[in-house]
């Protein structure tokens, strides 16, 4: 899911982009961004949460980082690109492939790897590392813990009983809108007329094993 302002939810655009000598890629992105989240022809798909902390510095966007790791055919080579950039600030990047994923949580100057112990992996906007959780600032949007405990419950509930992670379960639990309008599936008031406020204006899955 993607969480951003309103006013870019009519601004949704998917690029298909074939360079040479590189992996063909799809990405999905949305606004003034070149890429936030995407899939390539080598198997590789990420996406990312923002989290923004106290070690910023004048370097690379994430979004120019989005387009290092779709240059990369594994995880380990993206996970390597990842963490030897000079980056702008703090994010957390989702790695999958077809046999794996990893959860590469980054500020400005640190990171840390989380790596796939059960069958489901999940992230939201804060840093799971006791390490790197004290370089956070600002208001973390509040719900992000709240979203990341609904979701473990539902993919524990999956793993229980056996159900599959098909690209329709995945869809369900983006959709999920307990705790409504700050849900999983993030909603603004009935009433508001703030255009910069945040909504979920995007979900996707995306499948590396079927490209």
């Amino acid at each position: 899911n993607e969480d951003w302002t309103m006013a870019d939810q009519k601004l949704i655009y998917v690029v298909h982009a074939r360079p040479k000598g590189e992996p063909a890629f799809l990405c999905a992105t949305y606004g003034p961004w070149l890429q936030t989240y995407g899939l390539n022809s080598a198997g590789l798909a990420f996406v990312a949460d923002s989290d923004h902390t106290s070690d910023a510095r004048t370097g690379i966007a994430q979004t120019f980082i989005g387009r290092e790791i779709m240059r990369c055919h594994t995880i380990a080579a993206a996970t390597k690109r990842i963490t030897e950039l000079p980056r702008a600030d703090g994010h957390s990047y989702a790695l999958a492939s077809a046999i794996g994923g990893v959860i590469v949580e980054t500020s400005a100057k640190k990171h840390v790897i989380l790596k796939l112990k059960q069958r489901a992996l999940v992230h939201t906007n804060f840093f799971q590392s006791p390490s790197l959780a004290h370089l956070m600032v600002g208001v973390a949007r509040p719900y992000s813990r709240f979203r990341y405990v609904r979701v473990r419950e539902l993919c524990a509930r999956s793993l229980v009983h056996k159900t599959p992670f098909t690209p329709h379960r995945l869809l369900r639990i983006l959709a999920d809108h307990k705790n409504y309008p700050k849900s999983v599936c993030c909603h603004v008031a009935d009433n508001t007329q703030n255009q910069l406020e945040d909504q979920t204006i995007l979900s996707f899955v995306l499948n590396p094993a079927q490209g």
